[in-house]
């Protein structure tokens, strides 16, 4: 973050522009954790829950296949959307404007909501069999590795915030591609012992889901390994090296139930094969994805850079 104390203020002009410049920061902070924090926990909780499983894939496939549909009901609910704010919020509504809100939550910092993200994500998932379900508290818990760049506090950890999560959007559709993927008798599944011995009988899925699912539990060389890395080190070099600490291990709790779904695939009891979905375009994103994750590694298709640049124009 730029030194706005390089030189003394001499004017009253001149202290008022700081102090304009310093607010306009705060909120700028405050405003971009409310977006992240509010957009991933409330899709990470909503698929989580037992009674909207699967909703929030489900409705990908809406989208692709409806489109007016989808966005006649979009303009709906944002429609009745301020009725519901007031309805919940009526407090927050009376007493603080939408800046003063940013500014709050701003001030009350990014730690404790990454930290609650992360371990949250991580212990609630290990004992899902539901595919959709653990991948939705997984995000949950890479909210909280992005909420970690963020909580620094400077430009560095903003770019680092922008490279996390371009790459886990990158290896989620993979992911999701694969989940879409799981039927039998043309039915949907989502239990993950239903892979079992999966790698027999579609090696190449599987070996591509390996490596979505080991660069998502941040193993090296993969590019989710390097977007931990930068994450982790946006918080040491920002005062935070117990949240640092905090996220290797909320990291290795989490590899527990990536590797389980690895385990099912490779060693699992043979049973009732696991039919996989025709669709061209799921095996696209699933290949694609995968690679991106072993090439990206070189350079990382220019995102460093672009996430650099991203983050001195929102700072500065």
């Amino acid at each position: 973050m730029a030194d706005l104390t390089a030189h003394a203020p001499r004017t009253v002009d001149e202290i008022r522009m700081q102090y304009t410049e310093l607010t306009r920061r705060k909120r700028l902070y405050g405003g971009v954790l409310l977006v992240l924090f509010i957009a991933m926990m409330a899709a990470g909780f909503r698929t989580a829950d037992d009674r909207n499983a699967g909703s929030f894939y489900d409705g990908i496939h809406r989208i692709l296949d409806y489109p007016g549909e989808v966005l006649a009901e979009a303009s709906q609910k944002a429609a009745e959307l301020p009725g519901h704010m007031v309805h919940f919020f009526p407090a927050l509504i009376e007493t603080l404007n939408i800046a003063g809100a940013a500014t709050l939550l701003g001030a009350i910092g990014g730690t404790v909501l990454s930290l609650l993200s992360m371990f949250v994500g991580a212990v609630a998932a290990i004992g899902q069999r539901d595919i959709k379900r653990r991948m939705a508290y997984s995000s949950i818990a890479h909210m909280g590795y992005a909420l970690m760049g963020l909580a620094s506090g400077t430009v560095f950890g903003v770019q680092a915030m922008l490279i996390y999560m371009a790459i886990y959007v990158t290896m989620n559709i993979g992911t999701f591609a694969f989940i879409l993927s799981m039927e039998r008798d043309g039915q949907p599944v989502t239990d993950i012992r239903s892979l079992n011995m999966y790698a027999k009988a579609q090696p190449g899925r599987a070996l591509a889901m390996l490596i979505l699912l080991f660069s998502l539990a941040g193993v090296p060389p993969l590019l989710g390994f390097f977007g931990k890395l930068y994450v982790l080190r946006a918080a040491y070099e920002g005062g935070l090296a117990w949240l640092a600490v905090a996220g290797v291990v909320a990291s290795v709790i989490g590899a527990f139930y990536y590797l389980r779904i690895v385990f099912y695939m490779y060693f699992g009891e043979e049973g009732e094969a696991l039919e996989t979905g025709r669709s061209p375009v799921q095996w696209a994103f699933l290949m694609t994805s995968a690679a991106i994750m072993l090439v990206g590694i070189i350079n990382m298709f220019g995102v460093e850079a672009i996430a650099q640049a991203a983050a001195a124009t929102l700072v500065n």
